[in-house]
């Protein structure tokens, strides 16, 4: 099957929804078999590295349900069940995601789960509940959930989607059968974006760390400029051609934790160059130059460092990001201190 056909589009609540892509496959076989011999759970946990298509998985799996004349373990596409997902009315089908701008899944919103989840399909099949990101979930919205989970309603089914499952309820997790979707491998996500038209996919690729959905995205949204921009001035501050200050107030706006994880990823391309391990690609060409002279061990030493500012930027509530982009930039200039020396 042309690899084109592996699409998700989402618009609202509507759902058009194609066969998984074909590094999914193989969770996608298991879900089928469990659905034919009757022995579905109620409620699955999707976890994947961030942009490999776990919402997109989540949604198949809820078409699937929710078709009334399934084919070769697929939707058809255009029975009345599929329609109604086309339209976003169907209703026996509940998206549960963050709201505009928030940071947290709030209570009320898992209340309203519960209010559908009491009630009877009115297609007379399947209802399915579709979350993500499950992290994202306050305490009590957590907490509310649970009760779902552990009084399950007739043919209901929960299907969560997370990158961090180490921020879920161990007791939420303990009720959902658990699916792991692994990045796919290099040369089939590379088809893959070859085959949609992505430009540049080699790079696009590494700097979404293997996520091909990832990498298409950035692509479609302009997000590559605007990490090429931070990685210039990352540059600019080795050179010492540009104040840590200056960088930390061009940081304004930008999400605490995608600038941490891409200096991340920046100093996993430098400690590769040094090592000849990694062809430099893209906006890295000038900042492997430019940090030739620092020694490896002062961007292992930053990595720890790193380590904990993602930490920090993932946890703490009221999180101040002028202060944490000011730390932020000091810590690179302080780590290429040697990179302009004479």
């Amino acid at each position: 099957m042309s690899f084109n056909l592996y699409l998700l589009f989402i618009m609202s609540n509507a759902i058009l929804a194609m066969p998984p892509f074909q590094w999914q496959q193989h969770i996608w076989d298991l879900f089928c078999s469990n659905h034919e011999a009757e022995k579905l759970p109620h409620a699955f946990l999707i976890t994947e590295q961030h942009g490999v298509g776990a919402k997109s998985l989540a949604l198949a799996m809820g078409q699937y349900l929710l078709c009334l004349s399934p084919l070769e373990r697929l939707a058809c596409g255009n029975c009345k069940g599929c329609q109604l997902l086309k339209a976003g009315s169907h209703p026996d089908l509940v998206q549960v995601h963050l709201e505009e701008k928030a940071r947290q899944i709030k209570v009320d919103q898992i209340r309203a789960v519960a209010e559908f989840v009491a009630k009877t399909p009115q297609q007379g099949g399947y209802k399915v509940v579709v979350l993500w990101p499950a992290e994202a979930m306050n305490t009590n919205a957590a907490n509310a959930l649970l009760k779902n989970l552990e009084e399950p309603s007739g043919k209901t089914i929960f299907v969560l989607v997370s990158h961090q499952p180490s921020s879920i309820l161990p007791t939420i997790k303990s009720r959902c059968a658990k699916f792991f979707l692994p990045a796919p491998p290099r040369e089939q996500a590379l088809e893959w974006l070859e085959s949609v038209s992505v430009a540049d996919a080699e790079f696009l690729l590494d700097e979404a760390q293997g996520a091909p959905l990832l990498a298409k995205e950035w692509h479609d949204d302009g997000e590559i400029a605007r990490r090429g921009k931070i990685v210039a001035s990352m540059v600019s501050i080795a050179q010492r051609q540009l104040e840590p200050m200056l960088f930390a107030k061009q940081l304004t706006g930008q999400e605490p934790y995608d600038v941490v994880q891409l200096m991340m990823v920046a100093i996993e391309v430098v400690l590769a160059h040094k090592c000849g391990q990694r062809k430099v690609l893209g906006h890295y060409r000038d900042l492997v130059v430019a940090v030739d002279r620092c020694q490896s061990r002062v961007f292992f030493k930053l990595w720890d460092r790193l380590c904990q500012k993602k930490r920090q930027a993932q946890s703490v509530a009221n999180l101040n990001p002028a202060l944490f982009f000011e730390e932020l930039t000091m810590d690179w200039h302080a780590a290429t201190g040697f990179s302009s020396a004479a």
